[in-house]
């Protein structure tokens, strides 16, 4: 039996090159994150640049391009990397949308720092406590409706007697 494959050469290796492109942009961006929040490992900074550029480089040769800029940004767009396992409750979702806005904002607010935008440092912000009141006021109705459903169950529930019974003895 001969297995026949549509890909060329030329395009295993234009794909080969362009997931070490990604695995560099991930890396490289997470690196950068976690150094500007006073973590990560600023010494690997040009490493993981040299790496990125040659992994271009080697991606350009083999598809006569580069990748397209949305291409990049899918690499390393929050959104575009989470994996949702099974169905979500509609409550999870909007949970998830609120951190979701809360990291958004978050993360504007330190690029915008590191150019000195202070305007779009304040729009960052506001989307940060946007998100931040959303998981407030799910917090407050699930407490309100734990609240409810305990006040129900004890309603339901009889009340027992706090004396104890008194033992009879056993007849040995």
């Amino acid at each position: 039996m001969k297995i026949v494959s549509s890909n060329t050469d030329a395009e295993l290796a234009a794909n080969r090159a362009l997931e070490q492109v990604e695995g560099g942009l991930v890396e490289l961006t997470a690196n950068l994150i976690r150094v500007v929040r006073g973590a990560g490992r600023p010494g690997d900074i040009i490493e993981q640049v040299v790496g990125l550029t040659e992994a271009l480089r080697e991606y350009g040769d083999a598809a006569g391009h580069l990748p397209a800029g949305d291409e990049l940004a899918g690499m390393i767009r929050l959104e575009s990397r989470e994996v949702v396992v099974g169905h979500v409750s509609e409550s999870s979702a909007a949970w998830h949308y609120a951190e979701q806005r809360m990291v958004r904002g978050a993360l504007q607010m330190a690029a915008s720092s590191l150019l000195g935008q202070l305007t779009q440092r304040a729009a960052g912000s506001q989307e940060l406590f946007n998100g931040l009141f959303e998981i407030e006021r799910m917090r407050e109705e699930n407490r309100r409706e734990t609240s409810r459903a305990a006040r129900a169950g004890r309603a339901r529930t009889p009340k027992r007697s706090l004396k104890k019974s008194a033992a009879k003895p056993r007849k040995s």
